[in-house]
């Protein structure tokens, strides 16, 4: 075989691609956004970018020792977290594999494999999450393609030459524990504590993150995870960060990290779930949390056509009325109201029975008798019901020609509440006991919360109006029993 001669324009051209190889080895390593929009061709989001040049701080003002270890976000869904974890993933990978030897320059044994852990709560989470992006950006770079050794695998991402590889574990596995690692990316945080508990999540967070010592400053720790609630274990990362040394933190609501998403665009959708709104996109769990109407409610001064004794009504409106006993049979919610043609929702009558003393319930009959006096002057149609406990009622009712509906007030319900008294679409009448009985109404629960009351107090009437509002904006006006009618006529 005779050796082929190199002219002088293929030593030319192969000391120019050199060169370009230099030089973009060179920009890449002190400018990370650079590298990741021009030779992973991703065009990053303004946050993104402010985010990458802030914790790479180092490097852009030409100083060895970094600045920071731990990149703590708190960012709101859909707002381009999984995709960040990817590009700085890459840019990671980058980093220590364009070091001629990295076990080397890191005093490690000769050939020592050297790890970038991307740790999810979930191996569904692990394959369609950071590490996916990873994948597409990496073998869609013809820059990458080109002039290096990487190995684009199903389950792993590897460099043979500089025996560097980027590995998912899911948050129970054991096997990412104990790796010399250059970065681990935590996908999600919040969530690993539905497949492991909050303590095994921290467990797993302490055990993996060991992995950088080894690295010292430039083994970095990435934590990104919208924020499931104040005292999930991202959120107690965040309230850490200032305190914690070569810690950097962000916490940014959806409408600010992706210039795509308005905050407008959010509240319209989740206009009926703003605990949702701000937990998932606002990156405020708290805010919606605690009592249900924080700012109070507003309930209007008129005449409650539900008052004892009855008196008759100034309008002969058709009525929705909503029955609602307590758990302990200690007091029984009663509430009625109509629609208007404009779609306002008037809940113009509620009363609250109570056991008398030396009772030890509400005489069922009381109740019956009440609601079968008020049924007919108020033009009750429908009867609106969240229990079986006074069937005869039911039964009454069903006699009388009225459509009943057993529904249970849920939060989504109370939700429309709100909104529709925000919005100026729902009025209450004034009734000191309800007032009370809306303002004391607490959330409770993690990802399904509920709206309950507090200890020692109730919620019966309040339930009353909200399936009042329920049945009113999802049954059709007249959605009644057609023997209705000529019940009324007896």
């Amino acid at each position: 075989m005779t050796k082929q001669k190199v002219t002088a324009i293929d030593a030319a051209t192969m000391s120019r691609d050199s060169l370009d190889y230099i030089t973009t080895v060179v920009r890449g390593r002190s400018d990370p956004v650079w590298f990741i929009e021009n030779i992973l061709n991703t065009k990053m989001f303004p946050k993104q970018a402010e985010i990458t040049q802030a914790f790479y701080k180092h490097k852009y003002e030409g100083i060895t020792t970094p600045y920071y270890k731990k990149l703590i976000l708190g960012l709101g869904m859909r707002s381009g977290k999984t995709a960040l974890g990817g590009m700085l993933a890459c840019y990671e990978f980058f980093d220590i594999c364009s070091l001629e030897n990295p076990s080397e320059y890191y005093h490690l044994l000769r050939g020592q494999p050297i790890f970038i852990p991307v740790i999810a709560p979930s191996e569904r989470q692990v394959t369609d999450g950071v590490f996916y992006n990873i994948q597409n950006m990496l073998e869609n770079s013809e820059w990458v393609q080109s002039w290096t050794d990487w190995q684009v695998k199903t389950d792993e991402i590897i460099s043979p030459s500089k025996h560097v590889i980027i590995k998912p574990f899911s948050s129970w596995a054991n096997t990412g524990r104990g790796t010399t690692s250059k970065m681990v990316c935590f996908d999600e945080m919040d969530l690993f504590a539905e497949t492991t508990s909050k303590l095994g999540a921290q467990e797993v967070y302490a055990a993996i993150s060991k992995a950088t010592a080894t690295l010292g400053m430039d083994g970095h720790i990435i934590v990104l995870s919208s924020l499931m609630s104040t005292t999930s274990i991202t959120s107690t990362l965040l309230a850490k960060a200032p305190y914690e040394p070569n810690t950097l933190a962000f916490k940014i609501p959806t409408w600010e990290a992706n210039p795509y998403i308005s905050r407008k665009q959010l509240e319209d959708e989740f206009k009926f779930d703003m605990a949702t709104f701000w937990r998932d996109y606002g990156c405020e769990p708290g805010m919606w949390s605690g009592v249900a109407f924080p700012d109070g409610v507003q309930l209007k001064e008129m005449r409650n056509v539900l008052a004892r004794p009855l008196v008759m009504p100034e309008n002969h409106k058709m009525r929705v009325m909503a029955i609602d006993p307590a758990v302990k049979n200690d007091s029984f919610g009663v509430a009625v109201g109509w629609r208007d043609d404009n779609g306002v929702v008037h809940v113009d009558g509620v009363t609250k029975f109570r056991r008398e003393d030396g009772e030890v319930i509400i005489k069922p009959s009381i109740i019956r008798n009440y609601i079968k006096q008020a049924a007919s002057p108020l033009s009750v149609y429908a009867l609106v019901h969240d229990t079986w406990m006074f069937p005869d009622i039911i039964e009454m009712a069903h006699d009388m020609g009225m459509v009943t509906e057993q529904h249970i007030v849920k939060k989504i319900d109370y939700d429309l509440v709100r909104s529709m008294m925000c919005e100026g679409k729902l009025e209450v009448v004034f009734d000191q006991d309800l007032k009370l009985e809306f303002e004391q109404l607490i959330i409770k629960g993690g990802n399904k919360p509920n709206v309950d009351h507090p200890l020692n107090g109730s919620k019966d009437v309040a339930d009353c109006v909200a399936n009042v509002v329920w049945y009113l904006t999802t049954k059709a006006p007249m959605d009644m029993n057609p023997n209705f009618l000529m019940a009324k006529t007896f």
